[in-house]
């Protein structure tokens, strides 16, 4: 498992895993690979959005939100050695091509800011899902031996991304009226709330019944793809419902259940990252 989070004193994007002795830590200019004993001091520090929550002290250092410099989000799940990466996002991709309306109004602070937001949480994203797509489209023209001579350690990755069927944006707005009185006063003078509009509180929102709505959702909107999933991760349903079965009955006396799946990633863009190594 691997907790991505900035650090304020390095500037460095910093991945804190956990697992067997075969995970190797790794160093590029802006990032790198720390092993660790996750705690949750590294969730919160992952979580830690600037100007909105304090930075998390870890060791000597001060961390906060995973997003920031973290120009490769999917790295630290190839670096742990992912062939399969199921990617949790928070938003919809934006589709190539897209006109934007320019007969908006000019943009309030709150717009402004939500669109700060987008393009840390949701830009990176997107640029390493092409990237990876055109590294597998140049590996898939060499043949392996060829790339075993020149000792290329690139290797295809397969991806699949799996988003909100609703805007975050729009169950944000739905509940809005639940705030206190004074914080819709705030949002409302920063415009954050103009025209129905709620980007930047889809992502700083921490009230329970939005929690919950997430949940619920999310949950219904895997089921509603949990075939496409099922054949992604190579495991056939009706197994996996019995394995999810016999692991809440065989964890009370803390013995492994293995799953059928090969090595692989869960990506969870946004506030934090989780890249998690299944190896049977």
């Amino acid at each position: 498992m691997s907790v991505t989070a900035s650090s304020y004193r390095t500037g460095q994007s910093v991945s804190f895993f956990e697992g067997n002795e075969r995970l190797q830590p790794w160093a590029s200019p802006r990032r790198r690979g720390e092993r660790a004993t996750l705690g949750p001091e590294h969730v919160l520090g992952s979580m830690a959005i600037p100007f909105m929550y304090p930075p998390e002290r870890i060791g000597d250092d001060h961390f906060g939100d995973g997003a920031i410099q973290q120009l490769s989000p999917i790295s630290p799940a190839i670096h742990l050695g992912a062939e399969k990466v199921l990617v949790i996002g928070v938003g919809r991709c934006s589709s190539a091509g897209a006109i934007l309306d320019t007969r908006a109004a000019y943009p309030s602070i709150g717009e402004i800011s939500g669109h700060l937001f987008d393009s840390i949480f949701a830009d990176t994203l997107e640029s390493d899902l092409e990237r990876i797509r055109l590294v597998n489209e140049m590996l898939a023209l060499i043949p392996h031996k060829v790339r075993e001579r020149a000792g290329l350690q690139q290797r295809e990755v397969e991806t699949w991304v799996v988003n909100p069927r609703q805007s975050l944006e729009e169950l944000a707005a739905i509940r809005v009226h639940r705030l206190p009185p004074a914080l819709r006063l705030l949002l409302s003078a920063v415009g954050a709330m103009r025209d129905g509009r709620a980007n930047v509180l889809s992502y700083v929102l921490t009230e329970e019944w939005y929690c919950k709505s997430l949940i619920r959702r999310g949950f219904r909107d895997a089921m509603a793809q949990r075939a496409d999933i099922a054949d992604f991760l190579e495991i056939p349903l009706n197994p996996l419902r019995t394995a999810v079965r016999q692991r809440a009955v065989i964890s009370k006396s803390n013995e492994a259940v293995k799953l059928p799946v090969p090595a692989m990633a869960v990506a969870a863009t946004g506030a934090s990252y989780a890249a998690l190594p299944l190896q049977a």
